[in-house]
């Protein structure tokens, strides 16, 4: 059971901006919502004070106040049932008895993260002899204050519709494209401007933009897409923001079990996913939190089937798991600690027209995924709680040749040219049949069999890792029935690591500078031949660094909700770059020779010096401020006005920031700054 109150005490505005300012931590996406109302006498319908309003199942609870409004925030997302009820004392001078006056209990109230569920109840006043009044919630039809565009959906539609995991999810929604990979396009903005958050921590690898994290479909509480007008609290966005809710586990030992195939009849794509999961309290009977374990194992046969093609393609499976835990802890009745974690891992081949007679060299690719975290929510009084968390993540993906993969010496090929037998796949050194015996090749003593009948190798091998450690505060306060102040701030530190050999069919060549073997290799955080990690020098790992802050304030007045909020984004690439792009390789030699009043060509230029640290300077920080103003006005029942204003900004994909500098005075050598 949570041990959380979510009644909030008054906290200035510039309390809060110091707050903000003073903590070191890290800002990530909302994990809860609001319930608020008012309570009136269903006799006279005046309002009703000192009503007690509480969540069922959790220790949320508050009175309502001199006008009988109540309000409840940090209430977990989902489906949950409020009860109200009414206590007077019977007039009685040799004793005080607690009379119950009328209970009321309402019903399958949906939260959404972020937004505010409003209920207004109705009590008797006078003593009845009638128990609880049971009364069943519906949805209202608009969310009066939603201030951006949003789609909510709930673990019920989740179950009704024909999708598995949470991007087929968002795939369905006006304005998003799927295109292949589960990659997202939203409102026609580039893959990596849609943010991804799993639980309030983000999932998104910072040198792409793009997630490859996989969730099991039963796990899925509610997934909300954003696709405009976002608030202050979310930043680095520019198209999107996704925002998955898992479930957490409950009062009773729950359990539960699917298998899906298609194995059991004739046209069979070979797919199969099975799934379980296990939740309830900590301690039967006790009271001292909650957990839940689930997991999904799941293979496709062809992960993507083709409308257009007879029957499943080759080369184009994928198979992986997904491991999910999380623990709720309370540990006094006002601190809850919160531990979990996400572990998936998928592999799948790509199958390509270019290589239907040759699948065995199509390109491979494997991601993994790791992300762990710990939040503790603390409520100070009844009007202000906040939340400390922090939190690891790291992606990887590998993608190469499917048969030799991560070995890059592997890849090796002396011939250069196909041989044009008839169907230009093979080299001219390789036996099509695999019947003539071919001598090994040698080459500065590393041996190169003959490989028989193989044919030509995928054309490029890349593996990239990324990693953060992040902290976060957030901090709220209803400072006033009608002023909901929200404030936090954001650390995080990146380790990147990238890998990139363009030609590695030239890697028989050895790893002599110049002579073609691993020059086409843009890399950083990996040696040379990528087989070993690497942390200091220009080309060790990049640390990157941001920061972010943001003060929020929900102002609501005769119907009108207004979101207003400040954002502060800081961005440290924390590397060297060029001091001059217009002589990147010898500045001072341009400068002496402009002086002087020679001509100097293009060309002398690159070919002027190699890349030494003389080239180069430490790159500067980015600071910027963003305003954010959303409205939100209900016009009638089925209608709601809402407007938006703000200034947003989206980080560069960091591996277009960054690159190795052999690689980078390769690239200047042959006269262009980019591949």
């Amino acid at each position: 059971m949570r041990r959380r109150y979510t009644l909030r005490s008054r906290l200035t505005v510039a309390g809060a901006f110091a707050a903000l300012l003073l903590t070191a931590a890290m800002v990530h996406a909302g994990t809860t919502g609001k319930i608020s109302g008012m309570v009136t006498d269903s006799q006279t319908g005046e309002p009703i004070a000192g009503a007690i309003v509480k969540v069922v199942g959790t220790d949320l609870q508050t009175r309502t106040d001199a006008n009988g409004n109540y309000v409840i925030l940090n209430v977990p997302v989902g489906s949950h049932t409020i009860e109200a009820t009414l206590i007077g004392e019977e007039a009685n001078p040799a004793e005080t008895e607690l009379l119950l006056f009328q209970q009321i209990e309402i019903r399958d109230l949906k939260v959404s993260v972020d937004l505010d569920t409003e209920h207004d109840i109705m009590l008797s006043s006078e003593p009845v002899e009638m128990g609880t009044i049971v009364v069943i919630a519906e949805r209202p039809l608009v969310i009066k204050d939603r201030t951006a565009s949003m789609r909510i959906v709930e673990r019920e539609e989740i179950q009704d519709l024909p999708t598995r995991g949470y991007r087929d999810i968002v795939a369905l929604q006006p304005g998003v494209v799927q295109r292949v990979g589960n990659l997202l396009n939203v409102r026609g903005g580039r893959f990596s401007e849609v943010a991804y958050f799993v639980d309030g921590f983000s999932q998104q690898d910072p040198l792409t933009g793009i997630s490859t994290t996989e969730i099991n479909n039963n796990d899925l509480e509610e997934v909300a897409i954003t696709t405009g007008g976002f608030n202050a609290e979310y930043g680095w966005i520019a198209s999107g923001a996704i925002n998955v809710t898992t479930k957490e586990g409950g009062d009773h030992l729950a359990g539960t079990f699917e298998a899906v195939t298609d194995n059991f009849h004739g046209s069979s794509y070979d797919y199969n996913v099975y799934d379980a999961s296990l939740s309830g309290p900590l301690a039967l009977g006790g009271d001292i939190g909650s957990f839940i374990v689930s997991g999904e194992r799941r293979w496709k046969g062809d992960r993507e089937p083709s409308v257009i093609a007879s029957g499943p393609l080759s080369h184009n499976s994928s198979g992986g798991w997904t491991l999910r835990s999380k623990l709720n802890l309370d540990l006094t009745s006002e601190i809850e600690l919160k531990l979990g974690g996400i572990f998936s891992s998928d592999n799948w081949d790509f199958w390509l027209s270019s290589f239907q007679f040759n699948p065995e060299h199509a390109p491979r690719l494997e991601d993994h995924n790791h992300s762990l975290y710990a939040t503790i929510e603390h409520v100070i009084n009844p009007r202000t709680f906040y939340t400390l968390s922090g939190n690891y993540f790291s992606t990887e993906r590998e993608r190469g040749d499917a048969t030799h993969f991560g070995n890059i010496w592997a890849y090796g090929r002396p011939g250069t040219d196909p041989n044009f037998d008839g169907t230009g796949l093979f080299y001219a050194w390789d036996d099509i049949n695999g019947e003539t015996p071919v001598e090994d090749t040698v080459i500065d003593g590393r041996t190169y069999p003959s490989r028989g009948d193989e044919a030509a190798t995928w054309v490029d091998y890349l593996h990239r890792k990324s990693s953060y450690v992040g902290f976060d505060f957030d901090i709220v306060s209803q400072i006033h029935p009608r002023h909901e102040i929200r404030a936090g701030v954001d650390y995080q530190r990146h380790t990147l690591r990238r890998y990139y050999h363009l030609t590695p069919n030239d890697v028989y060549k050895g790893t002599e500078r110049g002579k073609g073997g691993f020059d086409a290799v843009d890399r950083y955080g990996y040696n040379v031949t990528g087989d070993t990690e690497l942390d200091d020098g220009l080309d060790g790992a990049k640390h990157p660094l941001t920061f972010a802050g943001f003060i929020q304030d929900k102002f609501e007045l005769d119907g009108m909700i207004i979101n207003a909020g400040l954002r502060l984004d800081y961005l440290n690439v924390n590397t060297q770059r060029l001091r001059d792009e217009t002589s990147p390789l010898d500045p001072d030699h341009y400068i002496e020779k402009a002086a002087q009043g020679l001509p100097v060509t293009d060309k002398q230029l690159a070919l002027a010096d190699s890349l030494d640290s003389g080239d180069l300077e430490a790159s500067r920080a980015e600071v910027e401020f963003s305003p954010r103003i959303g409205i939100a006005f209900p016009v009638a029942e089925h209608t709601v006005f809402h407007a938006s204003y703000g200034r947003f900004m989206q980080r560069p994909d960091l591996m277009n920031l960054y690159v190795s500098y052999d690689f980078l005075e390769w690239m200047l050598n042959y006269g262009q700054f980019f591949y």
